[in-house]
């Protein structure tokens, strides 16, 4: 059973709003000798031992989309739903929708058709907070686990989909600015809408703050080589 993350950015009346979908991938294991440095217990020198190395978590993107413009959000919640639907014959599926603003009654209208949405209102705040089902998150926090995670290779995104050069241009462009005044940070695009970097986002935030990390190692045997 493959994990997802689907992510949803909803956009007012004349804005698309975007999905992406991560997929979480098998997990990768390589075995390793290393010199054992202080032989002991009887092992005699040029003992090496053997470790399990677990690689980190990888994500591929596997929907990058927008929806139709002017599309009514009952029809979105409804396209939602067969999404999610058929994520859920074979998969575990967490599907983060935006809130803020026009998201709330969305993310209400998707509970009643018997989804289990995580609300997630941004903020311009410093912490996380809420629960499983609604929380309030810092929008420098969403930013930095999209920016991380696609920079550092833990999220592919395939170069063949139609929305990938977008999405690529909208995280590089997505750049924290300074108010002078308040000295507060803000985050967007140059130049660039953001609704498909939001929706990257909330997946990638969710999915490896929600998803915990494998054993990073595990010592199996020593060998005398």
């Amino acid at each position: 059973m493959a994990y997802h993350a689907v992510g949803v950015d909803l956009g007012q009346s004349n804005d698309r709003s975007a999905v992406v979908v991560l997929q979480q991938q098998p997990t990768r294991q390589r075995d390793e000798w290393r010199d054992v440095p202080d032989p002991h217990n009887g092992l005699p020198s040029g003992t090496k031992q053997r470790f399990t190395i677990t690689e980190p978590t990888v994500f591929h993107a596997v929907i990058i989309d927008r929806l139709p413009v002017g599309m009514p959000y009952p029809d979105q919640v409804q396209a939602l739903k067969r999404l999610v639907t058929k994520q859920l014959v074979r998969n575990a599926v967490d599907l983060v929708v935006d809130r803020t603003g026009v998201g709330a009654p969305v993310v209400d209208l998707l509970v009643k058709e018997g989804l289990r949405p995580i609300g997630v209102t941004i903020t311009g705040g410093e912490v996380v907070t809420g629960g499983s089902g609604r929380v309030s998150v810092p929008k420098r926090e969403l930013v930095s686990a999209a920016v991380v995670a696609f920079q550092s290779g833990r999220i592919k995104i395939p170069k063949e989909y139609p929305e990938t050069r977008t999405l690529t241009k909208e995280l590089l462009a997505f750049k924290p600015s300074i108010d002078p005044v308040t000295r507060h940070d803000s985050y967007g695009g140059v130049g660039q809408h953001d609704d498909l970097v939001m929706s990257f986002a909330l997946a990638a935030w969710w999915a490896f703050r929600h998803r915990p990390e494998p054993s990073p190692w595990v010592s199996r045997s020593y060998t005398t080589l």
